[in-house]
């Protein structure tokens, strides 16, 4: 989901080539309309700040589609490594790394940064790479 092209933008202006892609047409230039659980492989790099009551689903996906090496990343509230779930979840697909934010964030909810924002809730960089086995390495921002 890139929707208004934010993250997007930050990889293309730090010399990354992007895909973007989203469900519906959000005004973000050269956009593919596509719904991501629909796709069926992968074999690149994902970057995503996903839907949080989608965000299991997103990831699992996302590690299910991949080929081994690509490396997932997913912008997630802290709370995400919460329940037992989740927890079978992350044992059976550990994190690499865990960026948390040392400060909090203010998120603007579906881009719109003029409209009164919170910073009450945690967030982090959640970075997979599809066939790492190991323990996760959890780093501050």
């Amino acid at each position: 989901m890139c929707r208004g092209g934010h993250i997007a933008e930050v990889l293309k202006q730090n010399g990354h080539k992007v895909i973007a892609q989203d469900i519906v047409d959000r005004g973000y230039p050269e956009t593919k309309i596509k719904d991501f659980l629909l796709q069926d492989k992968n074999k690149y790099d994902i970057i995503s700040n996903p839907p949080y009551v989608m965000a299991r689903e997103f990831c699992e996906h996302a590690l299910d589609i991949s080929e081994d090496g690509v490396k997932i990343a997913m912008f997630l509230k802290l709370t995400f490594l919460e329940s037992q779930e989740r927890k079978a979840f992350f044992q059976k697909n550990p994190i690499k790394y865990l960026y948390v934010f040392s400060k909090r964030m203010n998120c603007a909810k579906n881009g719109e940064f003029d409209k009164p924002q919170s910073n009450a809730v945690a967030y982090g960089w959640y970075i997979w790479e599809k066939g790492f086995s190991g323990e996760p390495v959890i780093r501050w921002i």
